[in-house]
């Protein structure tokens, strides 16, 4: 940290990720004064935006909530669609879910929910399961729903645990998918087939 607080700018956003994974309150606060200070906002926020845990959240939303610019706002936006799904060791499924919720309800262009959905499969619980389903007959977001039912429903366990819910879901994925290889998937896991990703 202190030699973070001793580099130049160009070093510093050099060093953003170390200071992401040492984490903490000492790093958030070198940070926060980063966001506070006008001449060094935008090197604060994308700080904010590349952090590798949900830890700063709570400042993404509460950033959100008062900016007026709409650069700025994408930023932060794009920043908890990246971070609300993701694996995380600092808080469980639950509240990831709960952060995608929250995430979702502030996006403004599809756009931006096909994205969240896309990543919401990074969460293997049947409550993901069950919020990405709600999303299957949305014409502007099922191709992304219709992705992340298939992908959670990879997993035999979850699938076979809940195996009727996901028996109904891979049926509706079956017929409003464009994407063939999502079709085929959800054929072999109704069947109880394992699939495997093409090689390139």
């Amino acid at each position: 940290l202190e030699q973070f607080k001793q580099t130049g700018a160009a070093e510093q956003e050099i060093l953003l990720p170390t200071l992401g994974r040492i984490g903490g309150p000492e790093a958030l606060a070198i940070i926060d004064d980063l966001v506070a200070d006008p001449s060094r906002r935008a090197f604060g926020l994308k700080a904010l935006t590349v952090w590798p845990t949900a830890e700063v959240t709570g400042r993404l939303f509460a950033l959100l909530e008062v900016t007026s610019d709409s650069a700025e706002r994408q930023q932060l936006l794009d920043g908890l669609i990246r971070i609300a799904p993701r694996p995380d060791k600092t808080i469980n499924d639950g509240k990831r879910l709960e952060l995608v919720k929250q995430t979702m309800a502030l996006c403004q262009r599809d756009e931006d929910r096909q994205r969240l959905l896309d990543r919401t499969d990074a969460i293997r619980t049947v409550e993901a399961f069950r919020f990405v389903v709600g999303y299957l007959d949305n014409p502007a977001l099922q191709e992304a729903a219709c992705q992340s039912v298939v992908e959670l429903a990879h997993h035999r366990q979850l699938r076979d645990a809940h195996k009727d819910e996901f028996m109904k879901a891979l049926d509706r994925v079956i017929a409003v998918t464009k994407n063939e290889e999502l079709s085929e998937r959800a054929n072999r896991y109704k069947a109880g087939k394992t699939w495997e990703r093409k090689k390139a």
